[in-house]
Formats: structure tokens, sequence, C-alpha cells
């Protein structure tokens, strides 16, 4: 092997592990934000869409039922002892009331609109 293909050998590998090693450097930082900013959103909407997150969950009100304001001092168990029929249990009537607003853990505040099913 000559010298000249040697020497042409060593540059060209040389020249190979520069492009390897590139540095790129970020000229417009306004640039790149927005590409980061855009990239999350990708992301952010396409692992939302994959889980199922994207779904809406409707608040209506059936027509019938009954909707009362929670005072000082209420509780779910004195509003369903209140609009449940005589031969409903106690129990079954909170359980009602709190799937019906979404409550999972029975506890209420003053100011709250809560939906009473009429077939308690």
């Amino acid at each position: 092997m000559s010298t000249r293909s040697r020497n042409t050998h060593r540059a060209a590998r040389r020249n190979s592990h520069r492009k390897a090693h590139r540095k790129y450097r970020i000229k417009s930082n306004f640039r790149f934000i927005t590409f980061l900013v855009i990239v999350m959103g990708i992301a952010i909407g396409a692992f939302g869409f994959i889980t199922g997150s994207d779904e809406a969950i409707a608040l209506d009100i059936p027509k019938d039922s009954v909707t009362v304001e929670v005072t000082a001092g209420d509780t779910v168990w004195d509003i369903a002892e209140h609009f449940k029929s005589d031969d409903t249990d106690t129990r079954e009537a909170v359980y009602e009331i709190c799937q019906a607003n979404d409550i999972p853990d029975g506890s209420i505040q003053s100011g709250m609109i809560l939906t009473i099913p009429e077939n308690l």
C-alpha cells in the first residue's frame, strides 16, 4: 500500500469520526422553544388519545331528579334520610346520591348543589 493511499485512508477515517461527533448549536432560542412546545403538544395529545383521556363526561341532570343546595352542617346521610322513601335503606340512598353526584368519599361542602335521584 502506498503512502498516499494510507494518508487518504487515515484522513477518511478522521473525517468520519468528526462527522459522528458533530456539535450542534442553537442559533435561535425562539425557534427552539417553539419546536419544543409543538413536540410536547403532539406528545401530550397522542398520550391522551391512546389512554382515552379525551372523553368528555356529560353533566346533564336527569329529568326525574331534584337539586338541593348543601348548607352548613348538612351531611349526605341527613339529605338521604330526608329524600328517601320509607322502604329504602338509608345506606342505599347515600350510595345513590354519591353516585349521581360523583362524590367518591361522601364528603360535601356548604354551597354544593346535589342532584337527588327521585327513585330513592
